[in-house]
């Protein structure tokens, strides 16, 4: 398998880099600070219970000082080991378990699994805490220590403890090589192309071209981009591909200390003409929110889905000297209208949830405590009753939107909605008797076993079936 190179001199989120070499020079302001820092380092040197290196003292330093910018996507790296491991991800191939993670209220936290890597294969989940590697407990670790003990030669075991709700669930795996898939696609229909755009390294935008081109020359003339659990790239890949689509208007905007230092625009070179529908969700972050960003604020494509992940931030990567490095968050990306996206995420057209508990006796036991749907009523808009309650329990594992109000409020109209309609029945919001029936049927049938259904992938396809 081909090994896929980093671009140098990119603007990159999340796990890609840039590398620069940069001198670090101390204005007189801080002269007088560094010099106590010095006398600091030394008198513990000096009077420390245990002998202590010099170099383990300066590396808390350079740590402590990334540190106080409380921000958890900047980070200092004591070796090139430590981190070559995110020019590893961005390259498309490393050895290890092929997990996306991140550090969330000092939790290591699966943004989302590799697909087809041993993470996955073994059950590890998107939201899932990681709590300990091979026994280890990962409470006191930074994210480079625990990704390092999950990288390892191929072949080679590693056992997780991942904490899950209320749930310790232990995963065990053999490290592999990870070639993280970039660009997948197919026909769905005969006139609705798919892809699915796992991660924007350095061939994405090339591979991205290649699918469109496939699938319009089988046919499609409407396209699904598939965004969900992507976790970002190299920024210019994700440009690159807005740039296939559009043929105007702004990508994106970059901002720093409140101004935008530059703008990205469309080249008109090239573009789109069929409807698209994209897909998204919490694990839809940074690169992945940019594109997402550039398609709906210039009305090119309808969202789908969950809030996105909302980091919008990019970080820059620059070595101090020969081992030391520090990458660090640089600018904030906007949207083309100019709106944040960091800490806030892009809200999709249409709010669809899709369930993510698919153990069978789990759900067996959710269903098993749901509320009985007896009430001899139809309840409407604004009725409340332990029908509804049930209603709303039985959607909600079945992967709809809704909230457990026991009350007929707008969402759960829409959900009944939209389930009639998915089940072939009237269309019209009231939780009649053959609706009630067909529901209890379908999340009893679920929680059997059943495979779930991709709810946001069907919206999608109902959106462009009806253009």
């Amino acid at each position: 398998m081909r090994k896929k190179y980093v671009k140098i001199g990119v603007w990159v989120m999340a796990v890609v880099m840039l590398l620069s070499t940069v001198s670090f020079a101390a204005s007189s302001e801080v002269d007088s600070e560094l010099s106590l820092l010095k006398q600091y380092i030394e008198y513990i040197h000096r009077n420390y219970k245990d002998e202590v290196e010099y170099s383990t003292l300066l590396d808390g330093a350079f740590k402590g000082v990334t540190d106080s910018l409380g921000d958890r996507f900047s980070e200092y790296y004591k070796d090139r080991e430590a981190s070559s491991q995110f020019t590893q991800t961005v390259e498309g191939e490393f050895e290890g378990v092929g997990l996306s993670l991140h550090m969330e209220n000092g939790a290591c936290t699966v943004v989302s699994p590799i697909k087809g890597g041993p993470a996955e294969e073994a059950g590890v989940k998107e939201g899932d805490i990681i709590i300990a590697v091979d026994g280890k407990s990962t409470a006191e670790m930074e994210l480079v220590e625990i990704t390092s003990l999950l990288r390892g030669q191929k072949g080679t075991e590693v056992k997780i403890t991942v904490r899950r709700g209320t749930n310790e669930l232990v995963f065990s795996m053999k490290r592999d090589t990870v070639n993280s898939p970039s660009v997948s696609y197919e026909m769905l229909t005969d006139d609705i192309g798919y892809i699915v755009i796992s991660s924007f390294d350095s061939d994405t935008a090339l591979e991205f071209k290649m699918a469109k081109i496939a699938l319009t020359n089988q046919g499609a003339e409407k396209m699904i981009i598939d965004l969900r659990d992507n976790p970002g790239g190299l920024v210019d890949q994700a440009v690159n591909i807005a740039d296939q689509i559009l043929d105007s208007g702004y990508i994106s905007h970059f901002e720093t200390r409140g101004k935008i230092t530059e703008s990205i625009s469309a080249s008109k070179t090239e573009s789109m003409m069929q409807p698209i529908v994209l897909l998204v969700n919490g694990g839809t972050a940074s690169a992945s929110e940019i594109l997402t960003a550039a398609l709906h604020d210039n009305g090119k494509a309808t969202v789908v889905g969950t809030t996105t992940y909302g980091k919008g931030i990019a970080q820059r990567m620059a070595y101090i000297d020969d081992e030391k490095a520090v990458k660090l968050s640089v600018y904030y990306f906007l949207t083309p209208k100019k709106n944040t996206i960091h800490e806030v995420g892009i809200t999709p057209d249409y709010i669809i949830s899709n369930t993510t508990v698919t153990d069978s006796d789990t759900n067996k036991a959710v269903y098993d405590a749901f509320a009985p749907m007896v009430e001899s009523v139809k309840p409407a808009a604004g009725d409340t009753g332990l029908n509804v309650y049930g209603a709303q329990q039985r959607l909600a594992l079945l992967g709809y939107d809704v909230k457990l109000t026991a009350a007929m409020d707008a969402d759960t109209i829409a959900a009944i909605k939209l389930f009639q309609k998915q089940n072939g029945m009237y269309v019209y919001g009231i939780l009649d008797f053959t609706t009630r029936d067909k529901l209890d049927e379908a999340a009893r049938s679920y929680a059997a076993g059943a495979a779930a259904t991709d709810l946001q992938l069907e919206k999608a396809v109902e959106l462009l079936e009806g253009k």
